[in-house]
């Protein structure tokens, strides 16, 4: 208990003074201050005593917080300076119910939203001090999409399905691949001319700049290289479809699975170098579509002309007599430039005796028949078809008279024709002019 009566003169050495009996007093500067007190009781008796009170420097608690992105470490820095002292202890409070006893929190907040977090430091002479600022988690949008193998020179599409939580909006979309190329929006396409393995990086960025990035690999197959040579030929003919298509193996080990043969005439051929006999002179367009055992397809189109055949010549025959040459022809119709005749004189002959459209036989004791056919330049042969030289056979005839005798001047000769002499016509000379 305070005594009563008595009277209280507090110096604390910093210029300030108290008269109450137990005082308290706030130092505003660290350091050692002589602190004396005089009693002073009713009867003006006094008393006094000197002590030395050493004020410790108080930990200055500073930290320094930025809003940021959720899913990103909080960037929260510790400026605290304990002066005097090697020993202190630091305790976050984190705002969310967590709190952490280290120097910097290395905290990662779970959801969006405003925090308050305090900082208390405490020296070894368990002096504290606090802080507190507000931090502000932001909203990061989650990137996602899909991406197929495809083929080359097909059409990467590229679809974006990322999303953020509202009140956040995404503003920025970009694509980087791994060719070196970028593109941006949520919806675009690309095309890759060389095949091989690639990534896709989807990066999605909101108004408030927080971003996230999504990568994805995939591969770009080969597409087979389509080519073939065609020779023409004559109308019936076999007409050659040689198939020299390759795919590169040294990416994915691909190898051609099928090739199929559009005719260009309403046919088709699923056999890898096919020859086909067409059935009418043209221009057909071929078309060869290849396919990969990936499913990666090409396909080119060629012209192919077909020869016309000749139409078969129309013979003209000949009749002559024993021993004349015959004039034998061929009459052409629908005839084309460079298309000739040719002459044998066996039906089975494969080297001709002539050529022209007419041919003078030797002399002929009998009937005998040729063949001729027309061949174009282009080495189609008509139909071959015979032509006849027809020799006259030999007349034989004599002239009978009367044995009468005859008296002149009116004599009358009777006389007669005699031999296989049907279907002549007759002239006589009596000899007397």
């Amino acid at each position: 208990a305070i005594p009563p009566g008595l009277e209280w003169a507090w110096d604390f050495g910093d210029g300030n003074t108290s008269t109450d009996a137990i005082p308290a007093h706030l130092y505003d500067q660290p350091g050692s201050y002589q602190v004396s007190l005089e009693v002073s009781s009713s009867d003006a008796c006094k008393d006094s005593t000197v002590g030395i009170a050493e004020v410790n420097a108080l930990p200055q608690a500073v930290i320094n917080v930025a809003d940021h992105c959720s899913g990103d470490e909080a960037p929260i820095e510790n400026l605290s300076t304990v002066p005097g002292s090697s020993s202190v202890t630091y305790l976050w409070e984190m705002g969310d119910g967590t709190s952490r006893m280290t120097e910097t929190p290395d905290y990662t907040y779970g959801s969006t939203g405003a925090y308050q977090v305090f900082l208390f430091v405490t020296d070894g002479n368990n002096c504290t001090d606090s802080v507190s600022s507000e931090i502000q988690v932001l909203s990061s949008p989650v990137t996602d999409f899909v991406v197929d193998d495809i083929c080359q020179s097909e059409d990467l599409v590229l679809s974006s399905n990322s999303t953020v939580d509202a009140p956040s909006t995404i503003t920025s979309t970009r694509w980087i691949i791994s060719d070196g190329n970028e593109l941006s929006g949520p919806q675009n396409s690309y095309v890759f001319n060389e095949p091989g393995t690639f990534e896709i990086q989807l990066i999605a960025t909101t108004e408030t700049q927080c971003a996230d990035t999504t990568i994805q690999t995939f591969s770009v197959f080969p597409t087979p290289e389509v080519a073939f040579d065609l020779t023409s030929a004559c109308a019936l003919d076999e007409a050659l479809l040689e198939n020299s298509s390759t795919i590169r193996t040294d990416l994915f080990n691909d190898e051609i699975l099928s090739w199929d043969w559009d005719l260009g005439d309403g046919n088709r051929d699923g056999r890898w170098s096919p020859s086909y006999a067409y059935q009418q002179e043209g221009f057909y367009p071929v078309t060869l579509r290849v396919t990969s055992d990936k499913g990666c397809t090409d396909s080119l189109t060629r012209e192919l002309e077909i020869y016309r055949i000749p139409p078969a010549p129309t013979p003209i025959t000949d009749t002559v007599c024993f021993s004349d040459r015959a004039i034998l022809g061929m009459n052409l119709t629908d005839r084309e430039p460079g298309e000739v005749v040719y002459w044998y004189d066996d039906p089975s002959a494969t080297t001709s005796i002539l050529q022209g459209p007419q041919f003078l036989t030797n002399t002929l004791a009998f009937r005998e028949t040729y063949y001729a056919e027309t061949i174009s330049q282009n080495g189609c042969v008509s139909e071959r078809v015979s032509v006849d030289a027809v020799v006259v056979e030999p007349q034989v005839a004599w002239i009978t008279t009367s044995d009468s005798v005859l008296e002149v001047p009116s004599a009358i000769l009777s006389l007669g024709v005699g031999g296989n002499l049907d279907g002549l016509d007759y002239e006589w000379d009596f000899g007397d002019g």
